[in-house]
């Protein structure tokens, strides 16, 4: 393929040529046209590329009506190349069906990779329009923007939809009209043209056709995997989930005196851990096997439960006598479907070898698998902590109240700190204090940067003692995710440390986690699904996978989970507010919100949202009952929420000096936390919503605006959806109707966190309501 003539002569024209097909000539995919060659004849740059026996998809399509099937099979196939070339930095910038083969045996391959830089180029100087094929391109581009590789995902939304229905999504009379489409106008529904179209398909179509590239698919893989998930293809790794052996370490029973249980439970945890590090073994998580601790049931009936091939059990006795501590521990490896004992020894040793019991214990479990399963042995080396006894003691003390509360989390960081003082070179120990105190700061029990600066020191002595380690991986990690909100950082170390311990659910989980806060939902719920079949019984795990599928407005799979999450753990307050809150979301259903609560145990205090929902019917009476009497009763983390349900019970009473008098204290208790915290985002928007209330529009969208700014929806597509519904609130308390309709309609495309019933019945959207654009914007989300 020759560079035309007329922009032979052109040597920006001739580089960028180059440039390109070079790029293009790195990209190895069997979903990409190769390139062998680039050069020149003549003085005419060149490119040689793959012959391809076959035909255009534009052909191919024109030729016969293709069913959902096929089409899913051709758009999987094209964001695999896509996928593969934005890894290498590569965007396409002209995906269309002519731009795309598909062989003689099926097979979609991408043709002219960057070469729409080069066509385009005279086009570019000589008329001032934009790059690309109108029709097929994204918003950005017709605006003339810079784009990235978000603009390939709009251009195959774009193929997909036409490949759906027959006709292109935006095609009008002259190129100006359809380049208003392409920025103005919303899509007909896929199901107005073709039957069979599944409501899970007109979202995956509607996403990567988003005009705003931020609520748009972020990376191919992401469509990718939307595009598996509806295709029916299984997850790579669920199929390998399948195929494993699968063990539980059931905890062990303590021998000894009662306050000695933390440590038969941390001899529990260490030999999970090390053999997880087994490779071709699937082991339970610590959180589910702990369910039976003290419990004496039929094995078959826990294997049943857990899902497992295999059990291991055993006792500890930590013994002291004359000043020399002895561990005595029997364990044994049973198979569950007949209760054959594979396996079983005694070791009875000084406290010093605990760290070689541990792998002793894990090796000869691991042997005995092995051999009951044909295949060779497998080595688990010992890990040595440390080699202060009374430092690993405080150690296994704090590892029992790591990560439950704001009390408890205090308790494991001043056990993790007398180990420290004990041993000061004990690595995980500082490595736990970094995740502890981060947390605590996460968490908004304790923001100030006295907290971060202890995570901090911690982070730096692990550093220091084992750099590039999987501590070090890890603790960086929870630094960067938990203390400086820097995804993409905690995800980069959080990778490195899976690859040394591939084995860690923990690590998994976290990346989980993140991969959710960047809105790439189905990479997250593909973890997190990994995650619950390795922790079948952790009621959070089942809860926070709900959370997910409830961004992501797959809102029965998300009340599945809550469910379970709340049938494993009732105790647990927040997963019964989950549920009354989805009700809320999904159904607008305020009643079945109740009665969720009614359900759940009575001890439990649900007084705050009791509250939100007596203000969402209008009871102000109500409301007021249910919050504390003075804001020294509540938490003082929840203290600007106080403040604002107060305020709006004295404007639902008509009590305007009372209401204003709780703005002004809304608006001061933010004001100070600016002060004392300028890089907390959520103290920008407390203030913006006082000044909102107290009438100071220019403060209140200022404020607001700041707060989007540092959270914004690309950075965080959970706290950012927060943030994007406090500066359209702000708007409408301060009558900027159009605005507030604005953000709403972004945010309600955005994500299903939030609904057009939530807007209908929360009074603080009220002053849109003789609106004509607030009725359209809710019957568009209706549904």
């Amino acid at each position: 393929k020759f560079l035309s003539l007329h922009l032979c002569q052109d040597a920006d024209c001739r580089a960028r040529f180059k440039r390109e097909a070079q790029a293009a000539a790195k990209l190895d995919h069997p979903n990409i046209v190769t390139v062998y060659e680039v050069g020149e004849f003549q003085g005419r740059p060149f490119f040689a590329m793959q012959h391809i026996e076959g035909r255009s998809l534009r052909e191919y399509a024109s030729h016969q009506e293709l069913s959902i099937p096929q089409v899913l099979e051709i758009g999987i196939q094209i964001a695999e190349g896509l996928q593969a070339a934005h890894e290498k930095g590569v965007t396409h910038r002209d995906i269309k069906p002519a731009n795309i083969l598909i062989d003689s045996h099926g097979r979609a391959k991408i043709l002219d990779f960057g070469l729409a830089a080069v066509q385009g180029s005279d086009h570019l100087t000589k008329t001032g329009s934009t790059l690309g094929t109108i029709g097929y391109m994204s918003p950005e581009q017709v605006r003339g923007e810079q784009v990235d590789p978000r603009t390939d995902i709009f251009s195959l939304g774009v193929v997909l939809y036409e490949l759906i229905t027959g006709r292109q999504p935006f095609k009008s009379d002259n190129d100006a009209a359809t380049s208003r489409k392409i920025t103005e106008s919303e899509t007909e529904p896929l199901a107005r043209y073709k039957a069979g179209v599944s409501e899970e398909l007109q979202r995956i179509v509607s996403k990567a056709l988003a005009k705003d590239k931020v609520l748009r698919y972020q990376h191919a893989d992401e469509l990718l995997a939307d595009l598996r998930h509806v295709a029916g293809i299984a997850l790579d790794s669920g199929v390998h989930i399948a195929k494993l052996p699968m063990l539980a370490v059931l905890p062990f029973d303590n021998l000894g005196p009662a306050d000695q249980v933390y440590f038969a439970d941390g001899m529990t945890e260490e030999i999970i851990t090390r053999l997880a590090k087994t490779k071709g073994l699937g082991v339970i998580s610590r959180t589910s096997v702990m369910r039976y601790k003290g419990v004496h049931r039929d094995l078959r009936e826990i294997s049943a439960e857990l899902g497992v091939d295999y059990v291991v059990e055993g006792s500890v006795l930590w013994a002291q006598s004359a000043g020399v501590s002895r561990v005595r521990i029997n364990a044994q490896l049973i198979r569950s479907s007949d209760d054959t004992h594979l396996w079983a020894d005694r070791f009875d040793r000084s406290f010093e070898d605990i760290f070689l019991i541990q792998s002793d214990i894990a090796q000869r479990v691991a042997n005995a698998l092995n051999t009951a399963l044909g295949r060779s042995e497998s080595s688990i080396p010992p890990e040595i902590l440390t080699k202060n006894v009374e430092a690993y003691d405080y150690y296994l003390r704090g590892r029992r109240f790591i990560s439950r509360d704001r009390q408890t989390t205090l308790k494991a960081i001043d056990m993790f700190e007398k180990a420290t003082e004990l041993d000061p070179t004990f690595v995980r120990a500082y490595q736990e204090l970094v995740g502890e105190h981060a947390l605590l700061y996460f968490w908004n029990y304790d923001q100030s940067q006295e907290r971060l600066g202890k995570a901090k020191a911690a982070l730096e002595k692990v550093m220091s003692l084992a750099p590039n380690s999987l501590d070090a991986h890890l603790a960086e990690g929870d630094y960067c995710y938990w203390g400086i909100g820097d995804y993409n950082r905690a995800l980069e170390h959080y990778v490195a440390a899976r690859q040394l311990e591939p084995g860690n659910k923990k690590l998994s989980y976290r990346i989980g986690l993140i991969k959710r806060r960047q809105g790439r939902l189905d990479e997250a719920i593909a973890l997190q699904m990994e995650d619950v079949i390795f922790d079948p019984l952790n009621g959070l795990a089942q809860s926070e996978l709900g959370v997910t599928f409830t961004a992501g407005k797959d809102y029965r799979r998300a009340e599945e989970h809550i469910r379970r999450g709340i049938i494993l753990r009732p105790d647990v307050v927040t997963l019964h507010i989950r549920l009354a809150e989805l009700l809320i979301t999904w159904r607008g259903d305020i009643g079945k919100a109740r009665d969720a609560l009614l359900q759940a145990p009575s001890h439990l205090d649900f007084s705050d949202l009791l509250c939100y929902l007596d203000l969402l019917e209008g009871n102000w009476r109500a409301a007021d009952d249910h919050l504390p009497k003075s804001v020294q009763d509540a938490w003082d983390d929840v203290t600007p929420e106080y403040y604002w349900k107060k305020a709006w019970v004295n404007r639902l009473a008509g009590n305007t000096p009372a209401e204003m008098d709780y703005f002004n204290l809304l608006l001061k208790h933010g004001e100070a936390s600016i002060i004392k915290n300028p890089d907390i985002y959520s103290n920008y928007t407390d203030v913006a919503r006082a000044n909102a209330g107290l009438g100071k529009k220019d403060d209140a969208v200022r404020f607001s605006k700041k707060a989007v700014e540092m959270m914004p929806l690309s950075r965080d597509y959970l706290t950012g959806a927060d943030v994007l519904c406090n500066l359209a609130l702000v708007y409408a308390l301060v009558g900027e109707v159009d605005a507030a309709i604005e953000c709403l309609d972004k945010l309600l495309y955005a994500t299903g966190r939030y609904s057009a019933h939530i807007i209908r019945l929360e009074p603080w959207w009220s002053a849109l309501k003789q609106s004509l654009r607030y009725d359209r914007l809710l019957e568009k989300y209706a549904t």
